[in-house]
């Protein structure tokens, strides 16, 4: 196995790893919801029950999990994608196989070739943005 091949096969173990971790927060945050709904099924109001549950905590650590999620896809879909064109596939058969169009997998080969960004600065998805007040 090549150094490449190791690597990609990291970012895929990695990939399993956030996922998991984002099913959990999402999980969490369900139950803490369920909880509250509970609560407002026994007579409880609504806004207590909310509040209660720290929307702001279940908020973050979903959100967080997700633009980690985000990240540890993105680095695997690079290293995979440098497997394939160093295997000799296409920029056109890499945007059928993955579903993405054209212009993404360009732009994702040209990082996998080294000539795109290699880090992602100044990239934070919506779900990263401070509270708004």
């Amino acid at each position: 196995m090549s150094n490449r091949e190791g690597e990609a096969i990291e970012s895929v173990v990695e990939m399993l790893s956030a996922l998991a971790q984002a099913r959990k927060a999402m999980r969490e945050t369900e139950r803490d919801i369920r909880s509250a709904l509970s609560k407002v099924d026994r007579g409880g109001d609504v806004a207590s029950a909310l509040i209660d549950m720290h929307p702001e905590e279940s908020r973050h650590k979903v959100n967080d999990s997700l633009v980690h999620l985000d990240h540890c896809r993105h680095d695997m879909r690079v290293k995979l994608f440098a497997l394939a064109l160093e295997g000799g596939m296409t920029v056109d058969e890499l945007s059928g196989v993955w579903g993405i169009s054209l212009d993404l997998a360009a732009r994702i080969a040209k990082e996998a070739r080294g000539q795109g960004r290699q880090d992602r600065p100044g990239r934070p998805r919506r779900p990263d943005r401070p509270n708004r007040k």
